[in-house]
């Protein structure tokens, strides 16, 4: 990522902002588009909070919410990605894992791709590493280099959560549960998308709206960095948070 602007937590990602990033028209047609072709896995962890819904969005809401960033972002071919929705010791392990912070977090974002897919200003996007060698992907140069994993704010002060026992972290294998990356017969996988329901509890609580609101925003804030946008230039930031505001507008969840 490029400039030195610290991570944006969730309070501070909603403050309204006047950008210039106007709707399209056809956005509703576009999400259409999208859902047609979009393949979308959603896991719970751990598996007894699995539930029908999470803080009343159902599987089809997340979708809705994930076809409309899509088709706000531009990206109407047909994509896969994978969305866990864990707890903060679950993100607190991956944050520590494949980014090297032992630190909860609200939302992380694991881009499988090599480049941005979006048509956006270069200073609205993360840069691909310059020549990253053929067998390695994004989710393999986790040593800080990006794209491979980007993390949202919101991180509790030290002593919120209990340290977790030391563990053989070597050839550990990312949390993706995919079907395929790529292959002739199956879209592109964009990559993996985790949040924290905690976090998510937390931060609706402290901004005073809905969690529904709230899970919806992150969702909305992983999709976008999958595909290319980058919150940590001024730029990105704004692009990024009218892209969110105007998926949450067409989706229609209270806030």
């Amino acid at each position: 990522m490029s400039g030195p602007r610290a991570e944006q937590s969730g309070a501070e990602a909603r403050r309204p902002l006047d950008t210039g990033h106007e709707p399209p028209d056809n956005l509703d047609e576009l999400a259409r588009r999208v859902d047609d072709g979009l393949v979308l896995a959603v896991a719970v962890e751990p598996p007894d909070a699995l539930a029908e819904t999470v803080f009343r969005l159902d599987d089809m809401m997340l979708r809705r919410v994930v076809a409309l960033t899509l088709a706000r972002a531009g990206v109407v071919r047909p994509v896969e990605l994978s969305v866990l929705i864990t707890g903060d010791e679950g993100i607190r392990a991956l944050n520590r894992d494949y980014r090297g912070r032992d630190e909860a977090t609200d939302v992380l974002s694991f881009p499988l791709t090599d480049a941005p897919l979006v048509d956006a200003p270069a200073d609205e996007l993360w840069q691909a590493p310059e020549a990253p060698d053929e067998d390695v992907t994004a989710l393999a140069r986790l040593d800080g280099a990006q794209p491979g994993v980007i993390g949202n704010g919101d991180v509790p002060p030290p002593g919120d959560l209990t340290d977790e026992e030391d563990g053989d972290d070597e050839g550990a294998e990312p949390f993706v549960f995919r079907a395929g990356v790529g292959e002739d017969d199956e879209p592109p996988h964009l990559g993996d998308i985790a949040l924290s329901r905690d976090a998510v509890a937390r931060q609706a609580t402290r901004a005073g709206h809905s969690a529904a609101w709230e899970l919806a925003y992150l969702l909305a804030h992983g999709v976008l960095h999958l595909v290319g946008y980058d919150d940590q230039t001024d730029a990105g930031y704004r692009a990024m948070v009218a892209h969110q505001e105007a998926v949450l507008s067409s989706v229609g969840i209270a806030r």
